[in-house]
């Protein structure tokens, strides 16, 4: 039986002839299905393909969606209103942009380059612990910002104390000019190396470069034992031949005092923008900077008892400032040298009380933990019933790693999964 659209009475007067013009019959579902009697026309060459389609009757599964509208069913985003057969192959031509274009077909998309730099793990829509890269690009940005600004300051109490110590003749005042002179070289090196180890992993690096940073650290170190050796060397020789009489005139005073302060303010704020964007590279300049300030007032103690008519203070004064050095260098090697020999960087029985915690986990064996404060990677072993479908086990294991990462602030948390003998209930741990 032939019916007309009961759609079509809702349509303005004008269309609604258009419409009702377009038969359409009743089928056995009860769904009102097209005809789609529509006379062939002349189309532009591009529609071409589309003209045969629209030559014939076209079943409903041609437009999947099921929604009649005065053009038609379709399944694309905005159905427009046509008035005749021409613009009716338009429908079925998809808007916005193409899933794939011949320019990046062939090329590996940007996913499987995370899978291969060790971003993502295949099969997983997510990484929680995967970092955000934009977040730290900024770090980085923050740490060669105070870099720089470190770095003007030192240049200028360089400047200031290589003056004052050649115009005085003090040893001390040279030792703590070259002193100053590596803390500057320290921070143009650690801006290089910080631009280093901001970059993203990749195919050599999958693990990021966050240890050239390390690497810097220890780059001070080794600086810092040069300048302990010439300091010790140059300052025993003066005591054992005692023919230097530096001369402690108020402006060279002056000069080490302003140094001083200048140093103590340069290492406050190191120090708390390195714990802030927690970068050992800010932490250790700023311990060597601050060994800077302790030296500048033991200069400052020997000028004032060589004015006093002491004039072997000042070799005195410069073995203390070798060993404020040498005790800098040594609280540096400290913190850095576990993390390049991948020292536990969590206690196990924290990461397996964690683990333990979350409901569906029977036991937790094989823990290991390595890196430092913001890039830690951690690995682990859970077992869960054996009886277990896969995606519960994973949404288990999902757990974990979530509970794991923002508890002890962990990069990276790798879950292996093994079978457990004895039954475990869905809501126990």
């Amino acid at each position: 039986m032939r019916l007309g659209c009961s759609r079509a009475r809702a349509l303005p007067a004008p269309m609604r002839a258009h419409s009702c013009a377009r038969a359409t019959s009743m089928g056995s579902n009860g769904e009102c299905q097209r005809l789609a009697q529509v006379p062939p026309s002349p189309i532009p060459w591009m529609l071409a393909p589309l003209a045969s389609v629209n030559s014939r009757p076209m079943p409903p599964a041609v437009f999947p969606r099921s929604s009649p509208t005065p053009a038609g069913s379709t399944s694309f985003r905005h159905a427009r209103l046509v008035r005749d057969g021409t613009a009716a192959p338009l429908l079925a031509r998809p808007t916005g942009r193409p899933p794939c274009s011949p320019r990046t077909a062939n090329r590996r998309g940007p996913a499987r380059a995370r899978v291969r730099a060790g971003l993502r793990r295949p099969g997983r829509s997510k990484d929680m612990a995967a970092p955000d890269y934009a977040i730290r690009e900024s770090r980085h940005a923050g740490i060669r910002r105070v870099l720089a600004i470190t770095l003007a300051a030192n240049l200028a109490v360089v400047l200031a104390k290589a003056i004052a110590g050649v115009a005085s003749g003090a040893l001390s005042v040279l030792a703590d000019a070259a002193h100053s002179s590596v803390d500057a070289f320290n921070n143009l090196m650690g801006l290089l190396l910080a631009r280093v180890a901001a970059k993203a992993p990749d195919e050599q690096h999958p693990y990021g470069h966050s240890k050239f940073e390390t690497l810097g650290a220890l780059a001070i170190v080794a600086f810092l034992s040069i300048t302990v050796y010439e300091l010790v060397g140059t300052a025993l020789g003066r005591l054992i031949a005692g023919r230097a009489h530096p001369e402690a005139t108020p402006a060279v005073m002056a000069v080490m005092a302003v140094s001083a302060v200048v140093s103590l303010v340069v290492s406050r704020y190191e120090e708390r923008r390195g714990r802030e964007l927690r970068s050992e590279l800010l932490v250790a300049d700023a311990a060597h900077t601050r060994s800077d300030f302790y030296a500048s007032l033991t200069v400052l103690v020997g000028l004032l008892l060589v004015a006093a008519g002491y004039p072997r203070a000042d070799a005195v004064f410069t073995l203390l400032i070798a060993l404020v050095i040498a005790r800098a260098g040594w609280r540096i090697l400290l913190t850095t040298v576990p993390v390049l020999v991948d020292a536990r960087a969590v206690e196990e029985k924290t990461i397996r009380r964690i683990a333990l915690e979350t409901p569906g986990v029977a036991d937790c064996y094989s823990v290991r933990s390595r890196g430092r404060e913001g890039e830690i990677f951690a690995e682990l072993t859970i077992a869960v019933d054996r009886t277990m479908d896969v995606e519960r086990a994973h949404d288990i294991a999902d757990e974990v790693e979530r509970r794991i990462a923002g508890e002890v602030g962990a990069r990276e948390v790798v879950v292996h999964i093994e079978p457990y003998a004895e039954r475990v209930r869905e809501g126990g741990g």
